[in-house]
């Protein structure tokens, strides 16, 4: 488990997802945290090949972490690092060849951790490539750091069109893992309380879970999950998460993508489909 710092904790809270190099247990240690959706986060666990890569233009360090979760569209997580303590636990990272990487997920919750590794020519390759590049920025979010994100966007997938950019030198080195330890996470409500395991092979009831768990405080004395209903002499659910509200009630199906027992061999268009067969579904149950 690992509790960013405040400065981390805002960051990760004001984007959709990310990837930060810092400092861990008072900088005797580092880490390496990525905030994603938990369908990215399963498969991390599933053994998906991920990689680190770099970019650097004028002197503004460009970092992230690319999963290749589908074969024909790896998803990519980047920023500017501009921060000398991430430049430092980087290069400490990249000096000892390992880390351990913690998995955040929607809520900005640790769902799990592994320890990952380098190869040492890798981790050499990416020290001479910073090196080459001199002193790397520190300071404020400026419109030239926006800039060199867009270069750097642009040359790892040239097929964005980004007004401005131009390609840029970078550097990817793939990442080796132990095995992956889950979180036990329990979010706890006014009336109930729901327990939240990344690797339970339960996906679907997982999810509806992470639901519950992200409106209890929207509607902390109205939310239930799997409401029951009598039909004829039967008893059936409702819906995965039903809310009241003075404006109206909130009926809420959850859908996942099934990563588990579907593997991640299945192409972008067959996802694609999978998850419109459910909503049809849901929509007409």
């Amino acid at each position: 488990m690992h509790i960013p710092d405040k400065r981390i904790d805002d960051e990760m809270r004001s984007e959709q997802a990310g990837a930060w190099f810092v400092p861990a247990n008072g900088g005797k240690e580092t880490a390496t945290l990525v905030k994603a959706s938990t369908t990215i986060l399963k498969a991390f666990l599933s053994g998906c090949p991920f990689g680190f890569i770099f970019g650097v233009k004028d002197s503004y360090l460009c970092s992230g972490v690319r999963i290749y979760d589908i074969p024909e569209s790896p998803l990519l997580f980047c920023s500017v690092q501009r921060h000398e303590e991430e430049h430092s636990a980087l290069r400490k990272i990249l000096q000892e060849k390992q880390t351990t990487l913690f998995l955040f997920n929607e809520l900005d919750v640790c769902m799990a951790w592994s320890n990952i590794k380098f190869m040492e020519s890798d981790a050499k390759s990416v020290l001479e490539f910073f090196s080459s590049h001199g002193q790397l920025y520190c300071g404020e979010y400026t419109v030239e750091a926006s800039a060199a994100l867009d270069s750097f966007c642009f040359t790892v997938d040239s097929t964005q069109k980004i007004p401005g950019a131009v390609p840029i030198q970078t550097i990817e080195i793939p990442v080796s893992c132990g095995p992956w330890v889950s979180n036990r996470v329990h979010f706890l409500g006014n009336n109930d309380s729901q327990m939240v395991v990344l690797d339970d092979n339960d996906e679907g009831g997982m999810f509806e879970k992470t639901v519950w768990a992200s409106l209890e405080s929207v509607f902390p004395f109205s939310l239930h999950k799997s409401p029951q209903v009598h039909v004829g002499k039967k008893v059936r659910e409702l819906t995965d998460v039903v809310a009241f509200h003075q404006f109206g009630t909130f009926l809420i199906e959850a859908k996942d993508l099934s990563i588990f027992k579907a593997g991640l061999d299945r192409a972008r268009d067959r996802r694609v489909k999978g998850v419109q067969k459910q909503v049809k579904g849901a929509l007409i149950s």
